[in-house]
Order: C-alpha cells, then structure tokens, then sequence
C-alpha cells in the first residue's frame, strides 16, 4: 500500500502519516486519504493489542515474585491509547514516566525506583529495544538488563552491552532465580526487587498481534 509502511508503524501522528501519503504520491498531498490511513491503522491496531493468555498466567505468577513496573515513553495519550486495550494495568504495580525525560536518560530510572522504593541495583530493564531502553538501563547502573530478540537480530558491535537476551517473553521467568539470588544462594526479598518493562515492547512482543 505505502513504501513508508515502516514508518508507520511507529508514528501515529497525522503530519507523520501526510508525509508517508505525499512520499507514495509522488509530493502531492492528501489530507483525507491521510486522515483515512491513520484512523484505519490505529482502530485495526487496537483490536489486536490483546495479552494472550500464556502472558496473563506469566505476569500473575510474576507479580507475586517482583515489583513490576510499566514504564511508558513520550506523549500520555498516546501512551494511554497502547495501554488501556491490553487491560494490563491490573497486571503491574505501577506504570509512569511519561513525564521525566525519555530513555536513554537515567532520571526515568530512578524515577521508577523510587516510586517502588527499590534501589537501582536490584532492579531489571525488560525491552526490545537496545538503542534506549537497554541502554538507559545500563546508564542507571540497574542490576541487569533484558533484550527480548524474538526475531534473532544480531546486534551491531555498537550495540549496548546487555547483560541477557531472550527469544521470547515466557523465558523471563527462568531468569528470576538466576538474576535475583544473593551470593549466599539466598533469593533476595521480593519487596526489594523490581522488573521495568516498557509499553512500547508490551505493544510489540507481548500481545496476540505477534
């Protein structure tokens, strides 16, 4: 339909869809077909965004084992618009940050331990994303990092350092006892430990749509 599907995908804007349209139309304008596109891709979009049930008995069985986070980037509406069709807010402890400095900047870390009252080094980065999310965990020092790699990319040699990658979201249970285990072997409290998790991710990896 476009050559700008791939933006698309991330930008939900009108002025953003009108330069995709006018990229396809050789410069001309169209504000209707632009207007037409955008309500389409976004009611289509927000159908599917649905946490499948294998997801749901993760996150339960999570949430009593970890303080979970959601943590949300950019505009609250938009944000809002992501969260809300997924029904997941039941899900985590809290969910914020939308309104600190986007990620990769530390302070929206530690704005989310605090919230939590856990400290940055017992706390976890999930996301798909390296550029801001796993980065912006490795500049707030948390304990580790997560990097869901469903589609098996390789990472470019300045790609960030994580500290673990998984191929799907159902492998992070396995990694609780791994990462939150005190060096006496002891696992570590589960009110002093905290999984962050982003809603864009959420959007991408965990609903029925992928």
């Amino acid at each position: 339909m476009f050559s700008s599907l791939q933006y698309m995908h991330y930008w939900s804007k009108d002025f953003n869809w009108e330069e995709a349209v006018q990229e396809t139309k050789d410069g001309a304008a169209n504000r209707k077909l632009t207007g037409e596109c955008h309500f389409l891709w976004k009611s289509t979009r927000l159908q599917l965004m649905t946490l499948a049930e294998n997801i749901k008995v993760m996150l339960t069985e999570l949430w009593k084992k970890v303080c979970l986070f959601l943590l949300r980037n950019g505009d609250r509406q938009i944000q809002r618009e992501k969260i809300e069709p997924c029904a997941c807010q039941s899900y985590f402890h809290a969910i914020g940050g939308g309104e600190q400095r986007e990620k990769p900047a530390p302070s929206i870390f530690y704005y989310c331990c605090n919230l939590l009252k856990v400290q940055p080094g017992d706390c976890m980065m999930v996301s798909d994303t390296l550029e801001t999310d796993v980065q912006g965990g490795l500049n707030a020092g948390l304990k580790a990092t997560v990097w869901i790699n469903k589609n098996g990319i390789v990472p470019l040699k300045s790609s960030p350092l994580l500290h673990y990658m998984v191929s799907s979201v159902l492998e992070l249970p396995a990694l609780l006892q791994k990462v939150y285990t005190t060096k006496s072997g002891c696992p570590l409290k589960a009110h002093k430990r905290a999984w962050l998790w982003t809603s864009e991710s959420m959007c991408r990896v965990w609903t029925k749509k992928s």
